[in-house]
């Protein structure tokens, strides 16, 4: 089971309790509720609850459940929408939306969340284009949520916060990110051999941050992350940047109504459909960066001593080895430019970076063609570039 994926899911259907328009009108609990269920519907969701209790501008929602194919069964409690107000189009806007508590299990793992608040929230009428509902917030804080495996916790992070800006009418939006502290106790995993390995590698117990920030124009669907980091103590922080172009609502639309439609289909119909559709999407750049914190070190000396060789033996093996490997890709030139990279690396472990900067934006299909045609030509059509130590 992938727990970040369904972190994920449980954010996005948090963010359905979001919600546009003006104050002029008197609430009514039967019509809210009727939204709100249409639009968990749209993402493939259901959303149930025991009572509804309107209460002059605020609405309270008692016994919130929410459930999805791959999603389950998820309690939501209480939750309660604050400064509620409702318009002419079906849309709604809520000042704050409080759920103290959240929580599901699946096999023997429990998530748990604890003090979600957001504000701003913006929940589009039925013929609305407006920003998709993922993205319509002002400000998200939870206070944290962890991770359970048979009743012990594994995972926990807390001090979490997006905060997100619309301009131009809605049109643009700036996003960011953060996580205060991210900690796990890896004595608690079951598999007794890759127990046994965290011990020798010293990462029994993990604390590390995160950080998001990036923009999103609708228009164009211009998507750029300028800054994402995990950052994890005595390991290191990988990052990354991304900058796409078609990426708009209407993408993100069909992309859901195609995989709906393909979901009963494999293999190479279901691959070809997809290509097709990402034909919208270009890439202007990619890079992705890790900074040593001493990971590296640590595991080149443990497969040096299961080689029963020393590191600097070791190091020199995989040097060795890597031109062979190398000479896969077709092209020497940028397959000698990674070999130096990488051994520069493993000599003195500092920082290693993977960057793509067409000179203009590719689209993936064209990547994609290039690359079973002729992946001898991806790295110059990429510009791709491997670096270490800067």
């Amino acid at each position: 089971m992938s727990i970040p994926a369904v972190h994920r899911r449980i954010f996005a259907a948090s963010g359905l309790l979001l919600l546009a328009a003006s104050p002029a009108f008197a609430l009514d609990g039967g019509a809210f509720g009727d939204r709100l269920k249409a639009l968990y519907a749209d993402k493939g969701a259901t959303i149930s609850w025991q009572s509804i209790d309107v209460q002059g501008s605020n609405i309270i929602l008692r016994g919130v459940d929410v459930s999805a194919k791959d999603l389950q069964h998820v309690s939501f409690g209480d939750v309660t929408l604050a400064d509620v107000a409702a318009g002419q189009d079906g849309a709604y806007r809520i000042g704050t939306v409080t759920v103290p508590r959240y929580g599901f299990s699946k096999d023997d793992y429990t998530l748990s969340g604890s003090n979600l608040v957001m504000q701003g929230v913006v929940l589009p009428g039925p013929n609305s284009d407006a920003i998709p509902s993922q993205l319509g917030y002002d400000d998200l804080a939870l206070d944290s949520i962890s991770i359970a495996s048979k009743g012990n916790v594994v995972a926990t992070a807390t001090g979490l916060h997006v905060a997100v800006g619309h301009a131009n009418g809605n049109n643009e939006v700036t996003f960011s990110g953060s996580v205060g502290s991210i900690s796990a106790d890896l004595t608690k995993i079951d598999d007794e051999k890759a127990k046994a390995n965290v011990t020798k590698l010293g990462y029994e117990q993990l604390h590390g941050t995160a950080e998001l920030h990036g923009s999103w124009t609708l228009a164009d669907g211009h998507l750029v992350v300028d800054r994402y980091s995990l950052a994890v103590d005595n390991m290191g922080k990988l990052g990354s940047t991304l900058d796409i172009t078609g990426y708009t609502p209407a993408f993100i639309k069909s992309m859901r109504e195609l995989q709906s439609s393909l979901k009963d289909q494999k293999g190479e119909a279901k691959g070809l459909a997809m290509l097709g559709l990402l034909q919208q999407i270009e890439i202007g750049g990619f890079s992705l960066r890790f900074d040593d914190d001493s990971l590296t070190g640590r595991l080149l000396d443990y497969y040096a001593n299961q080689k029963k060789v020393t590191r600097d033996v070791l190091v020199n093996q995989i040097k060795g080895a890597l031109p062979a490997v190398l000479a896969r890709i077709g092209d020497p030139g940028f397959a000698a430019k990674v070999a130096q990279a990488v051994g520069s690396f493993l000599d003195n472990p500092k920082s290693i970076e993977v960057k793509v900067a067409p000179p203009k934006p590719l689209s993936i299909a064209v990547i994609a063609a290039t690359g079973m045609a002729q992946p001898q030509a991806l790295p110059k059509t990429l510009d791709l570039d491997v670096v270490a130590n800067q």
